[in-house]
């Protein structure tokens, strides 16, 4: 069977990773929260960063059958990616066309393998 991508797509706040992990329970999915991507992104490197430093980012993502999680440089970063301030930075950190890139690669590769 070919593997495709679903997207859901809205505003913060909206419901979007609940029905996400809901449908991917449900049937199977394998779901991949871009939206930690780009949290861990402002988390390590703020706002003010070149495609370079995105490029050198050591980010490993593991998906789970519940959720992702997200490590640097092998420290888990997950727990301190959700919180108001570091939403506020993946914000302005996801309007910047090499970072959008940069995490549409990141969960294709995630989406490719499976895992």
């Amino acid at each position: 069977m070919d593997r495709f991508i679903i997207t859901i797509d809205g505003p913060a706040g909206s419901g979007k990773s609940t029905i996400a992990k809901l449908l991917s329970e449900r049937d199977g999915f394998v779901h991949i929260n871009s939206g930690a991507l780009y949290r861990a992104i402002a988390y390590v490197l703020g706002v003010d960063f070149s495609e370079t430093d995105l490029k050198e980012l050591e980010l490993d993502i593991v998906i789970g059958t519940k959720d992702t999680k997200i490590f640097y440089k092998d420290q888990s970063i997950t727990e301190k990616l959700y919180n108001e301030s570091i939403g506020k930075l993946a914000s302005s950190v996801a309007k910047i066309d090499y970072v959008r890139d940069y995490v549409n690669e990141k969960i294709r590769k995630i989406a490719k393998s499976g895992k």
